[in-house]
C-alpha cells in the first residue's frame, strides 16, 4: 500500500515495505536494482514503459539528496518539493532538444558512431540514446545504412521537431 500526502510546499509518498535484506542504503542510493516482481519488470522493459532497470535512482539523486528519503522499520517515505516539479517541467523540453542536438552533432562528426559511444558523449544511458534515436528514426530524421557491426547513420532531415 502506498500513501500520498499533499502539503502546501511538498508531496510525501509513504510506501509499505523496506529494502531487501541483502541491499544496503548505499546500494539503494547508487541505483542497484532489485525488482520484487522480475517478470513484471521484464514486461515493462519489453514494452518500453521503463527505460532501464536501476537507472532511476541515479537521476533522482542528481536533484535530491539522501535527506529526502526516510527509512522506517516497515516503510519508506520520500518527500518531493513542488518547486522542483515546476522547474523540471519548464526545463524538460530544452533538455530533450539539447540531447537530440548533441546526438545529431555526434552523428555528423562520426556517422559510424555506436549508441554506446553516443551515451558516453551525451551523458545519458544507452537506453536513453536508443529511445531518442528511435524517435528520430520514426520522425524520418535519421536512418541506419547497413548492419550493426559495419553500418553508418545518415541524417535525412536537418531540423527535427522534438516531441
Amino acid at each position: 500500500m502506498t500513501k500520498f500526502e499533499l502539503f502546501s510546499d511538498h508531496l510525501e509518498i509513504t510506501s509499505t515495505g523496506t529494502l531487501p535484506i541483502s541491499m544496503s542504503k548505499e546500494d539503494f542510493f547508487s541505483g542497484v536494482s532489485y525488482p520484487k516482481n522480475k517478470e513484471l519488470m521484464r514486461v515493462f522493459r519489453d514494452v518500453e514503459v521503463v527505460e532501464a532497470l536501476g537507472s532511476g535512482m541515479s537521476r533522482v539523486m542528481q536533484v535530491y539528496d539522501r535527506s529526502n528519503f526516510i527509512f522506517l522499520d516497515n516503510f519508506l517515505r520520500v518527500s518531493i518539493s513542488y518547486d522542483w516539479i515546476e522547474q523540471e517541467s519548464t526545463t524538460t523540453e530544452s533538455t530533450t532538444e539539447s540531447t537530440t542536438e548533441s546526438i545529431l552533432s555526434a552523428i555528423r562528426n562520426n556517422p559510424s558512431i555506436t549508441q554506446r559511444e553516443l551515451a558516453e558523449i551525451v551523458g545519458i544511458t544507452t537506453d536513453g540514446v536508443y529511445y531518442v534515436m528511435k524517435q528520430l528514426r520514426e520522425q524520418g530524421v535519421i536512418r541506419r545504412i547497413g548492419g550493426r557491426a559495419n553500418g553508418t547513420w545518415e541524417i535525412i532531415q536537418q531540423n527535427p521537431e522534438i516531441d
